[in-house]
């Protein structure tokens, strides 16, 4: 089961149409709005090369032995993090915590060491001091990083916590902000090697992110990502299950040769004309293509053509 959550990614991502070398992959929205992606299919990586990893370290030994560069040894704290190794990582990142105290990646790197060695308030404090340092950094996302760690805290006072609660805990107009989205899925896609399920916190996560993606843009990753939260992570499955069951409605709706979807926010004529642009876009970069195989062949041939009448002018002489 677990190893069919990566195909799942990638066969139920979405819809895909080729043409010559163009690959577009079109998905539609719980709203009928289409969107079209050359990258749309991502999979999520659900642990690390354990072996990359150690010949990594390996590495890194042999380069500290010659090398006293604080930010070398922090990325083998890294390293050692990604392998397992907490407690090794964790006393590393520390002594440099003292020594560089406004250095970001030092404060990050200590906060999530401190939570995967289940020390929710420490790991906290140094999150927020890392946003504090650097709040761009992961493309602004961060914020979600903390909302994980107060959803932990609330949980040991309080089980069932997640039962009445999402981890995010979104309103509908972060449910409609692709910056969000965006924002969520970094968080997701960082956290997954790092979380094996069952697991609450990313059923949740995973549960929020499929409702930013059903509303922005494909209600067919959001059909992948419920059906993440309940096959891996555990998920209530009454909740889940009518999540997905409403998705499947939308997609049975969906004839992406002819747009029929009725919706009050979108009319069947304006559907068709999104459907119009994207065709649209893709005729542009087919015939960008073609202008380049054209273009390419033409200078090919012209330098063959000189060639042949330099030849034959020697050849005369």
């Amino acid at each position: 089961m677990k190893k069919s959550i990566t195909i799942l990614f990638v066969l139920l991502l979405s819809i895909v149409e080729s043409n010559a070398c163009l690959n577009e992959y079109y998905s539609v929205d719980r709203h009928g709005h289409l969107h079209s992606h050359d990258d749309f299919a991502t999979a999520f990586n659900k642990n690390f090369n354990l072996k990359l990893i150690e010949s990594k370290l390996i590495k890194l030994e042999k380069q500290l032995e010659t090398e006293s560069d604080y930010k070398l040894l922090s990325n083998y704290a890294v390293l050692l993090l990604k392998a397992g190794k907490t407690s090794e990582a964790l006393a590393i990142l520390e002594q440099l915590s003292v020594h560089h105290p406004d250095e970001y990646q030092i404060a990050a790197n200590l906060g999530t060491a401190y939570e995967l060695n289940g020390e929710v308030g420490k790991a906290l404090e140094y999150i927020k001091k890392g946003i504090e340092l650097n709040p761009d950094s992961h493309g602004g996302s961060e914020w979600v990083h903390v909302k994980v760690l107060e959803a932990k805290q609330q949980l040991e006072k309080d089980s069932l916590y997640l039962s009445r609660n999402s981890v995010l805990n979104l309103t509908e107009d972060q449910k409609n902000d692709t910056l969000v989205r965006n924002q969520i899925l970094i968080q997701v896609r960082e956290r997954f090697p790092f979380s094996p399920g069952p697991n609450q916190i990313m059923s949740s996560l995973c549960i929020d992110l499929g409702d930013c993606f059903a509303n922005t843009e494909s209600i067919e990753f959001a059909k992948v990502l419920y059906t993440i939260a309940k096959l891996y992570y555990g998920a209530n499955e009454e909740l889940v299950d009518d999540k997905i069951s409403k998705m499947v409605e939308l997609l049975n709706l969906v004839n992406l040769e002819r747009i029929d979807l009725s919706s009050k926010e979108l009319s069947t004529p304006e559907m068709e004309s999104e459907l119009m642009d994207v065709n649209e876009q893709k005729s542009n970069k087919s015939k960008d293509a073609d202008y380049m195989i054209y273009l390419l062949f033409g200078g090919g041939l012209a330098l063959l053509i000189i060639a042949l009448l330099i030849f034959k002018k020697r050849a005369k002489k």
